[in-house]
Parts: C-alpha cells; sequence; structure tokens
C-alpha cells in the first residue's frame, strides 16, 4: 500500500484504507480537517456531501458568487477581518474563509503560506528572489507582476515545497 494514499482516502471517505502505512503528519492533517469539518457542519456551513476539498471554492464580488479551480488562483491575502482570493487575471474576490480554514481545506503540495496574512499558489510563482540573508521576495504570474516578501518564520518550509 502507497502511504501517500491513507490521508487522500479519508479525504474521500474510504477509510477501509486507513490500515495502510502513512506519515504522522499526514493523519494530523487528517485529523485536523476532519475536525474542522465537523465543526463547519454543526455551525450550518455548506460543505460537500462526500467530505472532499471545497473545491470549486466559492468567493464573491459585487454580489455575485464565482467557483475557483485551484488553477485559477494565484494567492489569498487577508486584510482587517477579510479574506480575498486573487486569481492570475488580477481579480480580487471575496472569501469567506480564514486563512487559518484555507491552510486546512487546500492542498500542501498547491499552497503554502507565507506571510501571516498571504497563502500563495506555488504554480502562480514566477521567480523568487533572494533579498539580504534572510529574506525571500515571491515574483507571481500574472499581467501585472505582483511581489510579496516571505516572513521569516515561513521561509523554511517555503524553501522546502519548493525544493530550493
Amino acid at each position: 500500500p502507497d502511504p501517500v494514499l491513507a490521508p487522500r482516502a479519508f479525504t474521500y471517505n474510504c477509510a477501509d484504507i486507513l490500515t495502510a502505512p502513512f506519515q504522522p503528519v499526514d493523519l494530523r492533517r487528517a485529523v485536523s480537517r476532519a475536525l474542522f469539518r465537523r465543526r463547519l457542519w454543526h455551525e450550518g456551513k455548506e460543505l460537500p456531501p462526500e467530505g472532499g476539498p471545497v473545491f470549486p471554492l466559492p468567493a464573491r464580488k459585487k454580489g455575485v458568487i464565482r467557483f475557483f479551480d485551484p488553477a485559477e488562483i494565484l494567492y489569498f491575502k487577508a486584510e482587517h477581518k477579510y479574506v480575498f482570493l486573487h486569481t492570475l487575471k488580477k481579480e480580487q474576490y471575496f472569501c469567506r474563509f480564514t486563512l487559518k480554514q484555507l491552510e486546512t481545506l487546500l492542498n500542501p503540495r498547491q499552497f503554502c503560506r507565507v506571510r501571516r496574512n498571504v497563502i500563495v499558489a506555488l504554480h502562480g510563482i514566477r521567480k523568487v528572489e533572494k533579498k539580504g540573508a534572510r529574506d525571500l521576495s515571491l515574483h507571481l504570474k500574472g499581467p501585472c507582476s505582483v511581489e510579496i516578501r516571505a516572513g521569516r518564520k515561513y521561509i523554511p518550509s517555503l524553501r522546502e515545497r519548493l525544493r530550493l
């Protein structure tokens, strides 16, 4: 059995495969996701019945709710109490999830938290520039290049995800 399948099986409600070997970090992520989904269920917020990831992800702009696939998302940014989803086309939409909730829901192979208030889609990074001894700057894709400085706390996990 593949150790990658166990947490993925939990995501799709295939409990019988959970007897396969798995990594402790994957189990923690799966349990965290389950507890989060349970809390959302009790609060009356919608989740997919099969228990899979919340994609397409709903976001709102001017009273219209649009659904986004991961490939369309460039980054999420929290501003005060609100989280905004930014697209490759430089559009901005209101997202009803907090960054902490998004970290639980999003695939860690596709998204990475790079600052206290920013989660970036890894496919949206055009280049990484070293600024000083301990600073990294991310240049994102899109019509207008967006630059985001990675927070020092998040640089080790970012380096690991990007294999730097």
